[in-house]
Order: structure tokens, then C-alpha cells, then sequence
């Protein structure tokens, strides 16, 4: 069943309210060696960047480990049963000929990246310029991995992502680093850590191009604009929507993730959101109407464990922006670049064996039009489930808010978005 939502918001503070190209690679510890270069392909910078669509804007792009050097190898190590080494096998043919084949052995097998036992090189520390850490993982059949990044020694830090899906074949995982930084310090980055989920061992996976980027762009206006005039920025996997001097709103994982005031507030120091996910979304409730196991994307477990989101800017003029943001429950929504695990790459895409299908597939698609004078517009289309996985009832609720939204006349340029054919529509409190 799909149910559709039109709700016509304003953010009451917002209508009130009147920054070179590079590539580094992974510096050597003890060795003052540097990475040789091929014979046989273009220089490593201009090779990945070719590949790698996030690489090719503006900002400084850093190489962990490209695996086309032998002691790249000393930074990745087991802890418990495993095996990882340097092969020519399977790579990223586009950017080399190298790739680390890691063999998990059991459930408790974890793959660490760090440089405790390396002496020839070693795993930058200071992540704090970079939006994105990404790498591409070869999977011979479906399944689910996690990663962990730590930051700290005595008493680590920890960020955990939620289990990954990888497809058949080469897989881009593209981790934000915003969200990482919630919970570790970014300039003192010490391991990474990579589990496997599965029924049956071992399970083999093939790594490469572990990369850290700052793909920060902007895409439509400018910040540095005129006062009031809209800009568009995409920086890691977020996109920041704003009005110069007024306001800016942040989307990342399909949903709106930040919110600030720029007429009080032009560094951004206090989100309104309180520093995750917020505003309208649909939560699952019980047959007694309370909500089941969360609030918001929390709620929605049972349409499937595997969840991926993807963004993309739908439209930008000087009036408005519209945002579609996607979540999907299931198998993978396709290969864009703004997919959580991404599947393969545009370029590999139509070789690239499916994985199954999950059970359910659900989708919930949250369309978010934000106007100049600081009105947002929130159209919100899903599929809430059939079965077992079908809640008893649906409720929207706001969440994170910590100011306050109020009821306004709606613009006449605006009444089509409350005609009676919608399924739904109301002014949000």
C-alpha cells in the first residue's frame, strides 16, 4: 500500500531572519620511499580521478591505500581468523592492477586498518579536510558488511555505520564524514575496522582504493551571494540549501539533518536541529498507537534491515529549490552517487550482476520545495508495508525541532500544492 502526505510548512525563524585541486598520497612511517609509479598507466592522481566522479571537484583528495605498492599491505592485518593479501586477481582494473583479497573466516572475524605493525607505511591521522573516506568492495554474491572508525588510543572513540549492503561485484561505499565526526575527532583518526555479516564462512572480499576527498561543490547560486538569493552546495553526501544572510537547511541521508538561523547565527554554531535528523517523517505506530521500536526511519525495521538513501537536487531557481530525498528498505535503489553503498559504479553498472531482491523493497520518498522567503513545502510519498511488515497505524510526527513552526496564509502561487486532489494536505503546526 502507498499512502501519499502533502504538508505546507513554514520555519517561522527562517522567514523572520532578515570559500585549489590536489591529491595527496598516504604518507610513509619510517620509509622515506615513495609510492613507485606504473609503467603501464597514467599517474595514480589522474587515474582515480578519471574513475571517480567525487574526485573531480575542487577540493584536496587524499590516497590510504591504491594497493599497487607491496608494503600498502602492512596497514591491513586480522584480528581474529582471516587473511588478507596483496593480488592482482581482482582490482579496479580502471585505476590499477592491485587489490587486498581479505578472507573473513568466522563471525568474529574483523578486518583492522592501522598502522600499529607497519613500518614502511602508515594511516593518515588528520581527516578533518575531507567530506568523504571512501573505497570499492568486490563481493561475489550479496551480503551485509559494517564499518567502525576510531579515533583516540587510551579510551577510543568509536562510530559505527549501520550494516552496509553490497551487491554482486564492485560495490562504492561513500561514508559521510559529518556524520562520522558526531561521534570521533577527525583529526586523530587510529583504525577502521570491517566486518562481515553472513550464514556461511569464509567469505571472501576483495578492497580497493581506500580514499579520503572533499568533493564540496556548489551547484547552483552562491553563498557569497546577494542577500536573500538562493544557493545550493553539495559537500560529502549532504546537500545545504540556503537564502544568503537568512537561513540554511541541510539534507543528508534523505531526510533534512540541519537547520540555521544566518541572520543570528552567519558561522553556524547552533543547529536548530540539535544535530540530527529532524522535521516531519512518518513513524510507525502499534495497534495502541505507540511507535514500534523508534521514532521517524527507526520505526520502519520491519519493511527490512538493509536501508540506503540517496539525494539528489531536483530543481533550483531564484524562487525555489526542490529536494527528493529517497529511502529505501530492501534490495539496493540503484548505482548514483549519493547511495549509502552505491553498488557499482556508473562506469562498471551494466556488466554488474543483481543481487535478490529483498522481500519487501519499500521506498519512502520525501520531496522537500524550499522557498526564498523561508517557506518549505514537504511532499511525502511511501509504501508502508503489507503483512507481518504492515504497522497497525501511521503517524507524522516532527522531530528534533527546538524552535517552533507556525501556521501562515498560503501564497496563491502555492494553492495548487493544497488543491483537493491531493490525497492529503494541511498547514503543520
Amino acid at each position: 500500500m502507498t499512502i501519499t502526505r502533502r504538508i505546507v510548512c513554514v520555519l517561522a525563524a527562517m522567514a523572520l531572519c532578515g570559500a585549489g585541486t590536489g591529491c595527496e598520497m598516504t604518507p610513509m612511517a619510517a620509509s622515506p620511499a615513495g609510492q613507485p609509479a606504473s609503467a603501464d598507466l597514467p599517474p595514480v592522481p589522474d587515474r582515480l580521478r578519471a574513475f571517480y566522479t567525487e574526485l573531480r571537484a575542487e577540493g584536496p583528495f587524499e590516497v590510504l591505500a591504491d594497493l599497487e605498492h607491496p608494503a600498502q599491505v602492512q596497514i591491513f592485518r586480522f584480528e581474529g581468523p582471516g587473511r588478507a593479501q596483496l593480488t592482482v586477481g581482482r582490482s579496479r582494473l580502471e585505476t590499477g592492477a592491485g587489490a587486498l583479497e581479505a578472507r573473513f573466516d568466522g563471525p568474529e572475524s574483523l578486518l583492522l586498518v592501522d598502522d600499529r605493525q607497519a613500518s614502511e607505511w602508515a594511516l593518515p591521522r588528520n581527516w578533518s579536510r575531507f567530506e568523504l573516506f571512501m573505497t570499492s568492495i568486490y563481493s561475489p554474491a550479496a551480503a551485509l558488511v559494517s564499518l567502525q572508525i576510531q579515533s583516540g588510543t587510551d579510551a577510543p572513540a568509536v562510530w559505527e555505520s549501520t550494516p552496509l549492503p553490497l551487491r554482486s561485484g564492485w560495490n562504492l561505499l561513500r561514508i559521510d564524514l559529518a556524520d562520522v565526526a558526531r561521534q570521533v575527532e577527525l583529526a586523530d583518526v587510529r583504525q577502521i575496522r570491517l566486518a562481515v555479516q553472513a550464514d556461511r564462512w569464509p567469505q571472501t572480499l576483495h578492497l580497493d582504493d581506500l580514499m579520503l576527498a572533499d568533493n564540496t561543490a556548489v551547484v547552483y547560486g552562491s553563498p557569497a551571494g546577494e542577500p536573500g538569493s538562493l544557493y545550493v552546495r553539495k559537500q560529502g553526501r549532504r546537500y545545504q540549501v540556503g537564502a544568503v544572510g537568512r537561513f540554511e537547511l541541510v539534507f543528508g541521508r534523505g531526510l533534512l539533518a540541519g537547520w540555521y538561523d544566518l541572520a543570528s547565527d552567519p558561522d553556524r554554531t547552533i543547529d536548530l536541529l540539535g544535530g540530527g535528523a529532524g522535521g516531519l517523517a512518518l513513524t510507525a505506530l502499534g495497534d495502541d498507537g505507540s511507535p514500534q521500536g523508534g521514532i521517524g526511519l527507526d520505526s520502519w525495521r520491519d519493511l527490512g534491515p538493509d536501508v540506503q538513501t540517496r539525494l539528489e537536487m531536483v530543481e533550483a531557481n531564484r524562487l525555489a529549490v526542490t529536494i527528493r530525498g529517497t529511502i529505501r528498505f530492501g534490495d539496493p535503489i540503484g548505482d548514483g552517487p549519493d547511495d549509502e553503498a552505491a553498488g557499482p559504479s556508473p562506469h562498471t553498472a551494466a556488466a554488474a550482476a543483481q543481487s535478490q531482491p529483498a522481500a519487501s523493497g519499500a521506498e519512502h520518498i520525501y520531496t522537500y520545495t524550499i522557498r526564498r522567503d523561508g517557506r518549505m513545502f514537504v511532499d511525502i510519498r511511501a509504501d508502508i508495508g503489507a503483512g507481518d511488515a504492515r504497522p497497525g497505524a501511521v503517524g507524522l510526527t516532527v522531530v528534533g525541532l527546538t524552535t517552533v513552526l507556525e501556521k501562515k496564509a498560503v501564497d496563491p502561487v502555492d494553492r495548487d500544492l493544497l488543491s483537493p486532489k491531493a490525497a492529503a494536505s494541511a498547514p503543520a503546526d
